[in-house]
């Protein structure tokens, strides 16, 4: 999540009224957007889109993985009927962690090994919001917002890449 403001002020807030929206999550209420990453190993950033806040996550996967992607790991929050028909168009495979209400939870050692990666996914929302300030209200513009955003993750990827 990345909040525009805070919740008491959302039906002031002006410069993303619109496009931003009240989203949940297990933190709690957020109004704002939601971004959603494709990292690699190496925690670079393959790809990336940005929702509002009450999307579901599953939108977001037919612009994360595309032909070369041949795993996906992620969050419950992935967990869709889309993973079959991408399965089926793209040859990706989904790994994400069983429901919590399934009696019997079959992994390979392989898919938990790939499903004790996803936190490095969380570590790069981390660097992003906590060291690089992502999440900001000082734009005065939506056009701002968006600049703000692609001026952070260009320069973590310049920063992941060496330069």
């Amino acid at each position: 999540m990345l909040e525009v403001c805070r919740l008491v002020r959302m039906r002031f807030h002006k410069t993303a009224k619109g496009y931003a929206k009240k989203g949940y999550n297990h933190q709690g209420e957020h109004y704002g957007f939601k971004l959603h990453l494709s990292i690699d190993n190496d925690g670079r950033i393959c790809a990336f889109i940005f929702s509002d806040a009450l999307a579901h996550d599953s939108r977001a996967i037919p612009y994360l993985v595309n032909e070369h992607t041949k795993v996906a790991v992620g969050d419950s929050g992935y967990r869709s009927a889309l993973h079959k028909k991408l399965n089926h168009l793209l040859g990706t495979v989904f790994v994400v962690p069983p429901h919590y209400k399934q009696k019997k939870q079959v992994l390979t050692k392989s898919q938990m090994k790939l499903l004790k990666r996803r936190p490095k996914i969380e570590t790069v929302f981390d660097y992003l919001k906590q060291h690089l300030h992502l999440q900001s209200s000082f734009p005065r513009s939506i056009q701002g917002y968006a600049l703000h955003y692609l001026r952070i993750l260009l320069g973590y990827q310049l920063l992941m890449l060496g330069w």
